[in-house]
């Protein structure tokens, strides 16, 4: 058997890092000192799978066995020193939870990539596990086996694999991998004649010989499917894999269904009800690279070819696929189904929502099980009972349960989760000022600390966080969380920065809701008040105006209003407050930073959507974004509505330090390049950071000081005029002392 090499290590030894409160050396006496930057990177993690910070679920840590006599969890912190991020792979016995077990990895492998070390874990069987790890700079099929721990290397693909499933009978492996690199030959075919530039955005244009043997971005990830003592073959298909949903092979391994954005959408697709899905099918032209738009592929195995499951597209905050015991069917939801029927109440049904329905992959002949919003979660070989839960991520609602009779499938009601057959629970706690840590617990035990994930916190002092609320100017109620500096006096009135782009009452967020630009406990160590911005109180007021031109504005009215809060409230100085905007509030940020009439002394733009002309210049074929929030195309009639909206159209009135950050390829200086260009012109002060390799959530340790310690330093500067005296940031002063010069002089000439 293949034992992991280099980067992987077997351990059963106690790892001093993941030690548990109460177990190990007493904590030192030691003073307590605020959160800096790389106490956050270091701290230890549940890995989260989602970008959007949806699933609020308590019982999402623990992966139970078949049996459920065995559960594995993943762990993670990052390495400051080397810029890694290790990532350790447990397994605890069901019976022994109570009893102390020693928190012993039996897989720890570090990742210097943007991809988690290990991931995508599943069970085979009760004794072995199957994920992808992180080895020699590329991310493989491994297989482990329990008890002693052994770990197999299945798959040995040339590029790393984005995603995968395992079927256990067959031995069969289906994945999707990045694709390689073209050789010197293959690229001078490309390019050595020249270039057609066809459906590319500006950024995936090669720009040199050495570009084209990288392959096309806009391709996507290739699926191909790997039989034991065969090579793998390819899946054929021409639209982008999709990986937010999982691969899924049916039971024997005859069959495989993948998620896919549509590149060429149908005319059909317009009439549909739901307006996000609407919107994109209207503004998408069929000359883009895909659209935003989704369906399931089914694909044989033997013959590689692929056809769509069902001919419609999917609601993306539903969509699901699960198998039947036998491989002969499978259960999708959020699908929107065809419009091809007579019946008009049937079309109508078909227009208005998605569905639960039951497809058989050989000739796609569907059966309607709910028409309900409900997500596919489990079909039970035992009970023959179909699972699913309510669209909502939090994990506690329970599930529905549908059973098959002969063709039809009836309602049996809902089912109080966790609806697994165990006794055990394993729950993460965690609260806006409680730390996450892991209990167990069972009808006949009192819950029990399990693992605190973080136990060096002790030496730690964070600012409390406080779960607020208040009027936007516009009227309506708006929550967040707002961070106090761990030595906080009544009566002092303190510089403010705001973090916009999300909130949860329910969980401990040291930085905000991302790594990205966010450093809310850092800030709040510097003795910088942070008010973490959420949403509305309405259910789905704020949905109602995104991609409208009342967007932006109406987040103009929360910022506004929340300045006034905490003025009312004598806790601010309103003239010492920052804001950072991060992906899509860029755009309302630089909004409100020209179009309100309040004041900002410091900003950040990191990585976002700026409702721009230039961005809407290098994207010919996503237009929909900038023609919604700007009320039309900058041509003709609507021309005059860009020059009254969009922020790239009226920089000339900035007159806040804007701090910009762009992530990943060159399209990211693109984008933030005409706030940076005109600022530059207009003699104003602006800073562009770049992080070629970074992702737009960033995860490696160096980029992460870079984007965080970097917006720390940044507000520390601008709203208390301190310096850190690190000989390594010389220069950052010196260019920021460079722009202070700049406003001084801006403010004169405003005097005067």
């Amino acid at each position: 058997m293949q034992k992991l090499a280099g980067q992987l290590l077997v351990s059963m030894s106690l790892v001093s890092s993941f030690v548990r409160s109460g177990q190990g050396e007493a904590a030192k006496a030691t003073k307590p000192r605020g959160v800096t930057v790389a106490d956050t990177i270091r701290m230890t993690t549940i890995p989260e799978p989602q970008y959007a910070v949806e699933d609020r679920s308590k019982h999402r840590v623990a992966l139970f066995s078949p049996d459920q006599k065995h559960f594995a969890m993943v762990a993670e912190h990052g390495i400051v020193e080397t810029n890694e991020r290790e990532f350790s792979l447990f397994v605890f016995a069901t019976a022994e939870a109570f009893d102390w077990p020693p928190l012993k990895p039996l897989v720890t492998l570090r990742s210097r990539s943007n991809r988690d070390a290990i991931r995508a874990l599943r069970w085979v069987d009760n004794e072995r596990l199957v994920f992808l790890g992180e080895v020699n700079g590329a991310s493989q099929v491994f297989r482990l086996e329990l008890p002693n721990g052994a770990a197999q290397q299945l798959t040995h693909h040339p590029s790393s694999l984005v995603d995968f499933d395992y079927d256990a009978k067959s031995g069969t492996i289906a994945y999707a991998a990045e694709r390689a690199p073209l050789t010197r030959d293959e690229a001078y075919q490309r390019c050595g004649r020249g270039y057609a530039i066809w459906n590319e955005a500006l950024d995936d244009i090669p720009r040199s010989l050495q570009d084209c043997k990288q392959p096309s971005l806009l391709l996507g990830p290739e699926v191909y499917v790997q039989r034991p003592g065969q090579e793998a073959s390819r899946i054929v298909f021409s639209d982008y894999f999709e990986p937010l949903k999982r691969i899924s092979l049916s039971p024997g391994g005859k069959y495989v269904v993948f998620d896919v954005l549509v590149r060429k959408v149908p005319r059909e697709w317009r009439e549909c009800e739901n307006p996000l899905i609407r919107a994109e099918a209207v503004a998408y032209r069929n000359r883009g690279p895909f659209s935003w738009l989704s369906q399931f592929l089914v694909a044989d195995t033997a013959t590689g070819r692929s056809r769509p499951l069902v001919n419609g597209t999917m609601d993306l905050t539903a969509g699901g696929a699960v198998w039947a015991p036998d491989g002969n069917s499978v259960v999708v939801s959020g699908v929107f189904l065809p419009l091809d029927v007579s019946n008009p109440e049937e079309r109508q049904a078909r227009r208005a929502h998605s569905f639960v329905i039951e497809v058989n992959p050989a000739g796609g002949v569907f059966t309607k099980i709910s028409s309900q919003e409900l997500i596919a979660t489990s079909w039970n070989p035992e009970s023959n009972e179909l699972l699913l839960r309510h669209r909502e991520q939090n994990g506690e609602g329970g599930e529905v349960v549908y059973r098959k009779e002969g063709t039809v499938w009836m309602e049996e009601g809902a089912r109080k989760a966790p609806a697994a057959k165990r006794s055990l629970e394993v729950t993460l706690e965690q609260g806006l000022n409680a730390p996450p840590r892991i209990f167990v617990g069972d009808p006949e035990h009192p819950k029990q600390l399990l693992w605190d994930l973080n136990p060096q916190f002790r030496e730690l002092e964070f600012g409390k966080v406080e779960h607020v609320s208040w009027l936007a100017k516009d009227g309506h109620t708006v929550e967040g969380g707002l961070y106090y500096p761990p030595h906080f006096k009544p009566g002092r009135r303190y510089p403010v920065v705001l973090q916009t782009h999300g909130f949860s009452k329910d969980e401990f967020w040291i930085n905000g809701p991302w790594n990205s630009a966010f450093a809310a406990q850092p800030l709040a160590a510097r003795d910088i008040l942070v008010l973490q911005i959420g949403s509305g109180t309405e259910p789905g007021s704020d949905a109602r105006a995104w991609r409208t031109p009342a967007e932006a504005p109406r987040q103009m009215a929360v910022y506004e209003g929340a300045i006034d809060y905490l003025d009312a409230r004598n806790l601010i100085d309103p003239n010492r407050v920052g804001i950072i905007g991060f992906s899509r509030t860029v755009y309302s940020v630089e909004y409100t930073l020209t179009h309100s009439s309040y004041r900002f002394a410091a900003a950040t733009a990191a990585d976002g959507f700026d409702g721009g002309y230039l961005q809407y210049l290098v994207n010919p074929y996503a237009k929909r974004d900038w023609m919604t929030v700007n009320g039309g195309e900058p041509f003709g009639a609507t021309l005059g509505l860009w020059l009254e909206r969009s922020p790239s159209f009226a920089i000339e009135r900035v007159k806040t330090p804007v701090r910009l950050e762009g992530y990943g390829d060159i399209s990211s200086v693109i984008g933030n390049w005409e706030w940076y260009a005109k600022l530059v012109m207009l003699d104003r002060p602006v800073d562009l950071i770049y992080i070629p390799d970074g992702t737009h959530l960033l995860v490696k340790p160096w980029e992460r000081m870079t984007s965080q310690q970097g917006n720390v330093d940044w507000f520390c500067f601008w709203l208390k005029g301190e310096e850190d005296s690190d000989p390594a940031k010389r220069e950052q002063y010196e260019r920021w002392r460079g722009m202070r010069m700049q406003l001084d002089q801006l403010r004169q000439k405003s005097a005067n």
